[in-house]
């Protein structure tokens, strides 16, 4: 399956003009507590506000097919969703899977390949999903500070982590943060979780 590149999706966009995003919560309106929970598993947002299972979609539905394959008895095999993967067992030759972290400058070169063995490895980036407006790169990984795209040099993080929706949540929030506030945050609330790659 090939896709057009997130520069040729993005061609002709534009950041919002200011008053649409005052509307949209920006400068960190939002905080934890004004999503209020209902019942059961129902949660109330401030009008306006949408939740977005982009930052984790990937890896759930990586775990749920890795389940999914442990109860037909599947012990080796790599499930990879976007780039997002978990590497299940030993490969062929009983070593631990080889995985390549992709370059951001040029997609057909790895950077670095790293070995895997019943854990999960994720990568969020700004080289597919952005646009160029006026010497500044915009792209879909915000800073919840700010409502807009992080600003950082980083054009890439990936993670490692023992099931594949925590290393897609970690790359996600993490990417673009000082490396010490990234091993603090991993430590903190998800010690099993490793930095493999900044770049």
């Amino acid at each position: 399956m090939t896709t057009e590149s997130g520069e040729a999706a993005c061609a002709g966009m534009r950041p919002p003009e200011p008053e649409t995003e005052n509307r949209t919560g920006r400068s960190g309106d939002w905080s934890p507590s004004s999503a209020r929970r209902r019942s059961g598993r129902t949660i109330s947002m401030p009008a306006g506000m949408e939740i977005d299972l982009g930052g984790i979609g990937k890896g759930y539905g990586v775990d749920r097919a890795v389940a999914a394959l442990r109860e037909w008895g599947v012990r080796d095999a790599i499930v990879n969703v976007g780039g997002d993967l978990y590497a299940m067992g030993t490969s062929e030759d009983g070593d631990p899977w080889r995985v390549g972290i992709r370059s951001p400058d040029d997609p057909s070169r790895m950077i670095r390949s790293i070995d895997a063995s019943d854990r999960a490895v994720a990568t969020s980036g700004v080289y597919e999903q952005y646009f160029d407006w006026r010497g500044r790169r915009f792209h879909h990984l915000l800073d919840p500070a700010t409502g807009e795209p992080r600003r950082t040099a980083e054009r890439t993080l990936t993670i490692a982590a023992a099931d594949c929706m925590t290393a897609d949540a970690a790359a996600t929030a993490l990417f673009g943060r000082p490396a010490a506030a990234m091993t603090r945050e991993l430590a903190r609330l998800e010690p099993d979780a490793a930095v493999l790659q900044v770049g």
